[in-house]
């Protein structure tokens, strides 16, 4: 903290005219009362967590997309709606709301055309420098260990930035195991969700959809159009992932809703045979 206390500029800044009008309208909100409708305790009644960008679109739509009301849930924002680190703030955050505040569910939502894609320190530094921020400034933040190429860098595939954001939070090391994290795009527009599947759910999906594919080419005598379905199941279950997968819905991994029935014991060992046998 010394070193980044030194780096700071002495200059201050002018009060902003815009937060001196939020000031004057917060004081005739207050002494009106308009603060009634809004009134509840710091525990989230749905028991959840919202991790998400802090994108102004969102301000409005996202709560209305979710059906939320103020009180029901606790709502994270940052650049990107991401966690980057074991200590950054968004996972100290959700930690707070799991372990002060009774969360059980975490909902990630990241939302299309976010500003993150694509950002990059090597874009924002001449934007830094032009506004009079230093070299010896941004080497006192070097000095202080932080990875500005790591820290302000974006993501290219929203997707993949989602379920790695699931994985830093369900892979933290003080995260328990019973706290459920889905991650999810919203549309910027329309508010519709989009469920993002983690890797392993992505992966049953998959081989549901070959299983019943295979299980169809069977019974109407056409396993000749599968074959690389019934190879791609052969190497699910000989490689192991199969049972890894079976552990995980036996623990309630999955959503209630996903269609898994490759993972019943033994169809999917049943059917192999049957079709090698033929």
């Amino acid at each position: 903290m010394g070193v980044l206390m030194s780096c700071r500029n002495a200059k201050q800044q002018k009060p902003d005219t815009m937060i001196d009008d939020i000031l004057e309208y917060n004081g005739k909100f207050v002494a009106a009362e308009g603060y009634t409708p809004f009134v509840t305790d710091k525990y989230p009644s749905m028991k959840l967590a919202v991790l998400t960008c802090m994108d102004c679109r969102l301000t409005e739509l996202l709560p209305r997309a979710l059906g939320l009301r103020n009180g029901d849930a606790k709502l994270i924002k940052n650049a990107g709606g991401l966690v980057l680190s074991l200590t950054d703030s968004a996972i100290r955050s959700i930690l707070v709301a799991v372990y002060e505040l009774g969360v059980k569910e975490v909902m990630v939502v990241h939302h299309s055309s976010c500003g993150a894609c694509h950002m990059s320190f090597g874009e924002f530094l001449p934007l830094m420098k032009a506004r009079g921020i230093s070299d010896g400034a941004i080497g006192c933040m070097r000095e202080a260990g932080v990875d500005l190429d790591r820290w302000l860098d974006g993501f290219h595939d929203t997707g993949a930035s989602v379920r790695r954001t699931v994985a830093n939070i369900v892979g933290h090391p003080l995260m328990p195991q019973d706290v459920s994290v889905r991650g999810f795009v919203i549309d910027s527009t329309t508010g519709r969700l989009t469920e993002v599947p983690d890797d392993s759910t992505a992966r049953v999906m998959d081989m549901e959809e070959r299983f019943e594919r295979v299980r169809s080419a069977r019974a109407a005598g056409t396993l000749s159009e599968v074959r690389a379905d019934i190879a791609a199941l052969d190497g699910y279950m000989a490689s192991g992932l199969w049972k890894e997968d079976f552990e995980l819905d036996e623990a309630g991994h999955f959503p209630s809703g996903l269609k898994r029935g490759v993972l019943s014991e033994d169809a999917l060992y049943d059917l192999l045979m049957q079709v090698a046998s033929e």
